[in-house]
């Protein structure tokens, strides 16, 4: 629980507050994807890869992303964007 704490505390941005202020527990692959500007291609892929914690495929019926898994997996981009320079707002 502390971990996740820590994370939600990294995450405490403007780009972020979508997330943070949620209580909904799961989210779908096309709600990240939009929400975050990129294919839902490439949420598949993160999920399929493990990077997100917790995603589960149901196969026809999608992945099922965990709140918890996001938050988790967007502090780690996080750290990569600030270790390269990106610009941490198109994580």
């Amino acid at each position: 629980m502390a971990e996740l704490e820590d994370a939600e505390e990294k995450l405490n941005l403007p780009e972020y507050q979508w997330l943070l202020g949620s209580a909904k527990p799961f989210w779908v692959v096309k709600e990240i994807a939009d929400t975050l500007i990129v294919s839902p291609n490439t949420v598949k892929k993160w999920c399929a890869d493990g990077l997100i914690p917790g995603a589960v495929d149901f196969g026809s019926g999608g992945w099922r992303i965990p709140r918890t898994g996001l938050i988790i997996f967007l502090v780690s981009r996080l750290g990569k964007a600030s270790n390269t320079g990106a610009d941490q707002s198109t994580v």
